[in-house]
């Protein structure tokens, strides 16, 4: 953020003077921060930290160089560190969506899935066309079993249209979430909706194909052909089937998740939740 030229109107030499000396002073700590943003674009995250501190030393109530530092944590796994800069810059801005956002994304990574909710829903009050907001709290809602899902999904959906490379895996969100709503008349009709819509040469497509049953799960096992999509293929196996009431199949296919998965995926979370959830004394009849 560039300094708007400052209008003098007395002709006092000191008041001239302390105001030259301001501009100095925010020029060197902005020309810090875009260094910072510079090297944090290049994944040089220490040195990035190196001009954000610069940044902050030159110009305490820098929001964004509270962010940017922050973001430079996140990025280097230090999620305790990044949250502190973003609560030091939504205490300067409580308007800022992208730091209510990114400590969100830096509270879902620690598995606060709570706190990263009402991060994100922060950031949708003050931008409601928040598209990341809608999906990474969608994320969330499904790593806590959530039927709220369902909204961001459709959300996410009319932001973004059919063609974009997460809707297809919003719908599948919307499904589950439905379903476990009770609105299977609702969830019936996102699917027969990406079915019209979405490209069906894409994965994960044959997940949809699944879940209208149009093919089998073995049609849906033998479509994935990487070690990523396995690991969503099993995931959403296991979800609908343990949402059908087949408890015994559905672990069957959780449980691959769990000890074959790719631990990277957001899927090999939901499957985690879900296996808990249905191995739990409550979950059995």
């Amino acid at each position: 953020m560039k300094i708007s030229t400052v209008t003098v109107f007395t002709v006092m030499h000191i008041v001239l003077s302390l105001t030259l000396t301001e501009l100095v002073w925010s020029d060197a700590a902005n020309d810090a921060y875009d260094e910072g943003v510079r090297l944090l674009r290049e994944g040089r995250h220490r040195e990035a930290i190196a001009s954000f501190d610069k940044a902050i030393r030159l110009n305490p109530r820098s929001a964004e160089a509270y962010h940017g530092r922050g973001i430079a944590y996140d990025e280097m796994i230090q999620y305790e560190r990044a949250i502190k800069d973003y609560d030091a810059a939504l205490g300067l801005n409580a308007q800022y969506a992208e730091a209510y956002f990114d400590r969100g994304n830096a509270y879902s990574d620690l598995g606060q899935y709570e706190r990263a909710v009402k991060d994100y829903d922060e950031a949708l009050r003050l931008d409601q066309n928040y598209s990341g907001a809608y999906y990474n709290r969608s994320l969330a809602y499904m790593s806590l079993g959530r039927s709220e899902v369902a909204a961001d999904a459709r959300a996410y959906v009319n932001l973004k249209g059919w063609r974009d490379e997460r809707s297809q895996y919003m719908v599948i969100f919307g499904y589950i979430g439905d379903r476990r709503g009770q609105r299977d008349s609702e969830a019936s009709k996102l699917l027969d909706e990406a079915a019209a819509q979405c490209d069906k040469t894409v994965w994960p497509y044959p997940v949809i194909q699944y879940l209208r049953r149009e093919i089998s799960a073995q049609d849906l096992l033998a479509a994935a052909t990487d070690p990523d999509k396995k690991t969503e293929a099993r995931a959403y196996l296991g979800l609908d089937l343990a949402l059908s009431g087949h408890q015994e199949e559905a672990l069957r296919h959780l449980q691959w998740v769990k000890e074959n998965g790719q631990k990277a995926l957001a899927e090999y979370a939901f499957a985690l939740v879900e296996l808990r959830r249905t191995q739990s004394p409550a979950a059995k009849p």
